[in-house]
């Protein structure tokens, strides 16, 4: 019983430290700061206004230091929040009526350099067709893909991130390190695609 509430308690404690990691580190500037100007000093109160100026001088310097810290690591959150939310995020669809597919860009940002790959058989023969960009909201019937047995794309997001969706059976991937690894099946078809397009 002593060993699961040590185990939870290590748990808590490395999730706030994680989740206040920023904050802390703004704190350890300030308490390093604020060490390094009571050493150099007597630690007395001083009733002198010169000595009482240094200090706001020497403290507003070592605030501004935390805020710079603070404001980077801000940046870099919202820039990750952004390539996030903002990306493009491009799915097939069947075509109830003709046995081909539809590509459409369903996520909030542009996808450019667009290629889709389509197998017709189990062979290796990919055809393959290139689109400069797919905006949000925008769909393409790709007649091409008649009787295809899987669908691949390759595309980017205005930041210079490369995305995947992979389709076989009508199941979608989005494609990961950790997609590629669970659909052991499809982990080879999805490599071949990933080669014929890097060539």
């Amino acid at each position: 019983m002593t060993m699961k509430k040590n185990f939870t308690f290590k748990k808590c404690l490395t999730i706030l430290l994680v989740k206040y990691a920023t904050l802390l580190k703004c704190l350890a500037i300030l308490i390093v700061g604020l060490s390094f100007y009571f050493c150099t000093r007597n630690l007395g109160l001083s009733t002198n206004s010169k000595d009482w100026g240094d200090f706001g001088s020497y403290l507003s310097g070592i605030v501004g230091l935390a805020n710079l810290y603070l404001f980077y690591q801000l940046t870099i959150k919202i820039q990750e929040y952004n390539e996030i939310n903002d990306r493009p995020l491009l799915s097939f669809f069947k075509n109830s009526d003709d046995k081909d597919y539809t590509l459409e860009n369903i996520g909030k940002g542009t996808a450019i350099n667009v290629k889709v790959g389509a197998s017709v058989d189990d062979s290796e023969e990919i055809k393959e067709k290139h689109y400069y960009s797919f905006s949000p909201n925008t769909a393409k019937k790709i007649d091409w893909t008649k009787n295809c047995q899987s669908l691949y794309a390759q595309y980017q997001d205005v930041f210079g991130n490369t995305h995947e969706i992979f389709m076989r059976d009508d199941t979608l991937f989005e494609i990961t390190s950790r997609t590629t690894e669970k659909n052991i099946k499809h982990r080879d078809e999805i490599k071949l695609y990933q080669k014929h397009f890097d060539k």
